[in-house]
């Protein structure tokens, strides 16, 4: 009996490290750019096309995620700060849970300015683990995963946020990406809706 249960202890730490590895994976797999997503508009694009950026920054969003709504103005400014870096947004819609009108409608409402990329299979969220929506990713041209997590530290919980930011997370490691500096904040919890 006790020998049994070193085992299931083995087997449970063992499987909890391999999810913590893929969680803390530090490069996309080789099938990530075979992926190919259609944007709002019907246009198709494979993620190889990341190999011509200095770097592209993925934000895993839902329509009716109330936090991802709120970080619109936020997401937007921070386009609008680095686009003419190298630097390519993509906002990335994953599931099939809202309808494309719905979908237009968010786009439109919230004026919003990445590349909108959806991802009804899920492939992509799979791909480098994305967990939540608001999900920032930065990936650089050879496809490393520089950051992922939380846009700044303004929610610390789902519907608590900060009167004050704090912390930028991704505006910090966009500026060390452009300087082309080392990247010290790799990965932080991100809070938001789940990718399910």
């Amino acid at each position: 009996m006790r020998f049994s249960i070193h085992i299931f202890l083995f087997i449970f730490i063992a499987s909890c490290s391999n999810s913590n590895e893929n969680k803390n994976q530090t490069s996309v797999s080789s099938s990530f750019y075979n992926i190919a997503l259609k944007t709002i508009d019907g246009e198709s694009i494979t993620l190889s096309k990341i190999k011509e950026t200095k770097a592209s920054v993925f934000f895993f969003m839902s329509p009716e995620c109330p936090i991802c709504q709120s970080y619109s103005l936020t997401i937007n400014e921070i386009i609008q700060q680095y686009k003419d870096n190298r630097i390519t947004f993509y906002g990335v819609l994953p599931g099939t849970y809202y309808k494309k009108k719905q979908t237009q409608s968010y786009l439109t409402d919230y004026k919003m300015q990445f590349i909108p990329l959806l991802d009804p299979q899920i492939l992509l969220a799979k791909n480098i683990h994305a967990t939540v929506t608001p999900e920032a990713f930065v990936l650089d041209s050879l496809g490393k995963i520089l950051y992922h997590g939380c846009i700044d530290n303004w929610f610390y919980s789902v519907g608590k946020h900060r009167s004050v930011i704090t912390e930028y997370y991704l505006k910090d490691v966009l500026e060390k990406v452009i300087n082309n500096k080392p990247v010290d904040v790799h990965n932080t919890t991100p809070i938001g809706c789940f990718i399910e």
